[in-house]
């Protein structure tokens, strides 16, 4: 595969997994709650306001020489200080995704296997700690 490809494929996989995420796990008990009539305007308002950030996101990145990413961005549109925001949104929501996901794994394991959510999320998060600090 070339290398343009799989990094265009890399990028694809990177997005969806962000834009779906834990909501996989979150939307069919909301949509219980709320209604199927409900739930699926309220997702199709979010899918609306998604793909207009990501298609203004898209041409920004179009109409803009270099390669950047959104805190080189915003410090080239806004400034400095929209860059020191973007970086610190960013770096937090990254780092609390990390954490949700790890948490949502210890319920699922617990599910799945027995036992306490607490101690499944511990090991969820030290095996995979192993594996990306050994990189296996």
């Amino acid at each position: 595969m070339a290398e343009r490809t799989r990094s265009a494929l890399s990028g694809l996989g990177l997005l969806v997994g962000v834009i779906i995420g834990a909501g996989m796990f979150v939307l069919p008990y909301t949509i219980a709650r709320a209604g199927i009539v409900w739930g699926s305007v309220h997702a199709g308002i979010a899918f609306a306001v998604l793909t207009f950030i990501h298609l203004l996101y898209g041409g920004i990145v179009f109409s803009t020489p270099g390669t950047h990413r959104l805190p080189g961005y915003a410090k080239i549109y806004l400034g400095k200080w929209a860059k020191n925001v973007s970086f610190l949104s960013a770096l937090i929501g990254f780092y609390g995704a990390l954490l949700v996901y790890g948490l949502l794994g210890g319920v699922f394991l617990a599910g799945l296997a027995g036992g306490d959510s607490s101690l499944w999320s511990l090991l969820f998060f030290a095996v995979g700690g192993c594996i990306l600090f050994f990189d296996l």
